[in-house]
């Protein structure tokens, strides 16, 4: 994933999840660099970028689209060696960007640095407070929170069924096993970076899968077209070039004897 400055200030003002932010704020960057223009990177590049899968991207293109920060223009165009392709245009809001950002750094400016400065001086360490949750190890009670992962299943679009009954038993399992010890919160990034990883393993072993499948049917196809064109052709030979009467079929032929009054020693008489 490239390093993409992320605009917290967007989450803020537009309400947007995680990925949505890294999505626009990528998206911004990109755009800045082309003068504003708007930039057609593919979604493989997009999930370089942001670390947003494809199915993922859809949705946050629709949220963006919705909430007026985002305009797709889709065209046909014509690319060296493949023929006519279509390309995706992403036109982002810029001055609406802008404008928010420009707003936050007065807002910053304003501020007393003298005022906030002598805050910091004053502060002893004593005064700064640790963290008072505890590590904890891993059990076989151990359930994420429902929440939170429901909100981060719904940012990639992955199936709950699969975090739940696919995912967890293993990850308990193999975290027991560890005998390591984290706080509640790393536990749950934890599964959740587990969840997406494996998930997108399966998703690619079907994808797989599929084109193995339909490798195997058009090879099946092809075989069965041979073989038909086979057939007619046989058939087409033997129709041309039918076999002879044996020389006992030509022996007992009696189709000359047609009309003719024949005695039971086969002579003719009148």
């Amino acid at each position: 994933m490239s390093a993409t400055l992320i605009h917290t200030e967007f989450q803020k003002a537009f309400d947007l999840d995680h990925a949505s932010l890294s999505f626009l704020s990528a998206m911004y960057y990109q755009q800045k660099q082309n003068d504003k223009r708007p930039v057609s990177p593919t979604q493989n590049h997009i999930e370089n970028m942001t670390g947003v899968g494809i199915y993922a991207q859809r949705r946050i293109r629709k949220t963006l689209s919705v909430k007026g920060l985002l305009i797709e223009t889709k065209t046909m165009e014509v690319i060296e060696e493949q023929g006519y392709r279509t390309k995706i245009y992403y036109d982002i809001n810029c001055s609406r960007l802008d404008s928010l950002l420009a707003t936050v750094e007065i807002k910053k400016a304003e501020k007393n640095k003298t005022e906030e400065l002598s805050k910091i001086n004053k502060t002893q360490a004593s005064e700064v407070k640790r963290s008072t949750i505890p590590v904890v190890k891993m059990h076989q009670e151990w359930l994420p929170n429902d929440d939170a992962l429901s909100s981060y299943l719904k940012a990639y679009e992955i199936d709950g069924r699969f975090a739940v009954y696919d995912v967890l038993p293993e990850f308990v399992e193999y975290w027991m096993n560890a005998d390591c010890e984290f706080r509640p919160i790393e536990w749950q990034a934890k599964f959740h970076a587990s969840v997406r990883h494996q998930w997108e393993g399966d998703m690619n072993r079907k994808r797989n899968q599929a084109k193995v499948l339909r490798a195997s049917d058009l090879k099946a196809n092809a075989i069965a077209s041979l073989k038909e064109q086979q057939a007619k052709q046989l058939l087409s030979q033997a129709a041309q070039y039918r076999t002879p009467r044996t020389t006992i079929e030509k022996l007992t032929d009696r189709s000359w004897a047609e009309g003719l009054q024949l005695d039971n020693r086969g002579e003719c008489f009148v």
